[in-house]
C-alpha cells in the first residue's frame, strides 16, 4: 500500500530512444526508475550512465516489482509483449495506448 510519502515504483521496457528519454526524464525529476529489456548489458550500462536513482532489472522481475509499467517498445511487438507477461501484468496498471490486441 501507498502511502503518503512513498512513490510509485515505475518500469520502463524497452531502452530505445523513447524507453531512455522517459527514464532520464522521471530521474530528472527525482523519480527513481526501474529499467528492463531484452538485452540486459544494455539495461546495465544505462542504470549505470543515469545514475543511484535507476535500477537495472531483468523483464519479469522490473514487472514484479513495479506498480505501473511503461512498455517502451516497438507498436509492432506491443501484442507479443503482453502475451509473453500477460501473468506479471494483470495486476498493474500499464501506460500505453488502449488497443484491441485481437485486432493487430
Amino acid at each position: 500500500m501507498k502511502t503518503k510519502n512513498s512513490k510509485t515504483k515505475v518500469a520502463i521496457i524497452g531502452l530505445g530512444k523513447i524507453g531512455e528519454a522517459i527514464a532520464s526524464n522521471l530521474i530528472n525529476g527525482n523519480h527513481a526508475v526501474i529499467l528492463a529489456s531484452q538485452e540486459f548489458d544494455k539495461v546495465k550500462a544505462l542504470a549505470n550512465k543515469l545514475g543511484n536513482l535507476a535500477v537495472a532489472k531483468e523483464i519479469v522481475a522490473a514487472i514484479q516489482e513495479a506498480d505501473v509499467v511503461i512498455p517502451a517498445i516497438y507498436f509492432n511487438s506491443l501484442k507479443d509483449f503482453f502475451k509473453t507477461y500477460d501473468a506479471e501484468l494483470k495486476s498493474l496498471a500499464t501506460c500505453t495506448n488502449l488497443v484491441h490486441l485481437e485486432k493487430l
